[in-house]
């Protein structure tokens, strides 16, 4: 599936415009109930994280969350609450992932390598202005 990047002004907040990839993506509570928000997709990033506002507007039970503490790329020390949940990626379908949620998140969420990559590659072709998800091939390394 291709999608086109997200334009949004740069970080001087000049005249310079920067591409993102970004996608629309449903959160889905036990109960059915929707969090629509957005997703970065975040080669750079571990994991599937988002803003804890979603988690809170689902009524997850952080009580009932694996803790994980981590380092994000501003090298500050960080809890994460994960959590199975199921979620849409609209156009790609539905599917269960551990997600984690984060405080203070400055976007909706990121897609990262544990759990997306693992399921979709994802082929960035920024001199067209956009970018292909496509479900990933199961490879076995070293017999495992």
């Amino acid at each position: 599936m291709e999608f086109e990047f997200t334009r949004r002004l740069g970080p001087n907040l000049e005249a310079d415009f920067i591409r993102e990839p970004i996608v629309a993506v449903d959160l889905i509570g036990s109960t059915g109930e929707v969090e629509k928000t957005h997703a970065l997709i975040d080669s750079g990033a571990n994991d599937c994280v988002f803003n804890m506002r979603h988690a809170r507007s689902l009524g997850i039970n952080l009580h009932e969350c694996q803790i994980k503490n981590t380092v994000g790329i501003e090298g500050k020390p960080m809890s994460v609450y994960f959590t199975e949940l199921e979620i849409e990626i609209l156009g790609l379908g539905k599917m269960f992932l551990p997600v984690g949620f984060k405080e203070n998140l400055p976007i909706g969420g990121l897609l990262g390598q544990v759990s997306f990559f693992d399921q979709f590659n994802v082929h960035f072709k920024r001199t067209e202005n956009i970018f292909e998800i496509t479900e990933a091939k199961k490879v076995v390394w070293n017999g495992k």
